[in-house]
């Protein structure tokens, strides 16, 4: 039997998911059809590059995949090797520091970049957008989604988990985020941190 948090999470998780979808799609979908078609118009025999930095579960690229022929796709969840039908894909799954991100420049056609920002502390956020700039191919894009909600860090034992939600209860979301140095407002803020290296908003 699973767990009821679990499913509880799992069900909140799916519910996000499908709502931004609807959104992000336009864009990331025009974009991708973009890069098929100038590989095909140039003969190319290299598949379209996608570079995914952070801790989803490779929801976005599992789309990408199903939607389109070909996809070559760099960092992303377990899911994504058991998706094969109707796509050529091949993936890596690598664990990375996204402050220094082991890829040469310009390697990436797309790089993605969601669901993480909200949780890193302040200090590196500059580091990671640096790093996403740095493997990415001139003149293409970059998929961020930065939530803008007050958010902590989850402890991967019970005594940890029962000690921050203490913290949380006790002091309040707003000085457990400044304790853990992590942006709670980040999502508001993504826009002027890419707006000077004139990518699309």
């Amino acid at each position: 039997m699973r767990d009821l948090n679990t499913e509880v999470a799992l069900a909140c998780y799916k519910i996000q998911v499908d709502g931004l979808w609807p959104e992000e799609s336009p864009l990331l979908l025009k974009s991708y059809l973009e890069f098929s078609i100038k590989h095909q118009l140039n003969n190319s025999q290299q598949t379209i590059q996608i570079l995914d930095v952070g801790c989803d579960i490779g929801e976005l690229l599992a789309r990408l995949i199903e939607q389109n022929d070909k996809a070559m796709c760099k960092i992303c969840k377990q899911r994504l090797n058991s998706i094969t039908v109707g796509a050529h894909v091949s993936v890596t799954i690598q664990n990375a520091c996204a402050t220094k991100l082991p890829f040469e420049s310009n390697m990436s056609d797309i790089v993605l970049n969601r669901h993480m920002l909200h949780s890193v502390t302040k200090s590196v956020i500059r580091d990671i957008r640096k790093e996403c700039y740095h493997v990415l191919e001139p003149d293409e894009i970059i998929h961020s989604v930065a939530e803008d909600i007050e958010m902590i860090y989850t402890s991967i034992n019970d005594d940890g988990k029962i000690e921050e939600q203490h913290q949380l209860w006790s002091k309040g979301i707003y000085k457990t985020g400044a304790e853990l140095g992590v942006d709670l407002r980040i999502g508001r803020k993504l826009p002027t941190t890419i707006n000077h290296h004139d990518f699309i908003v």
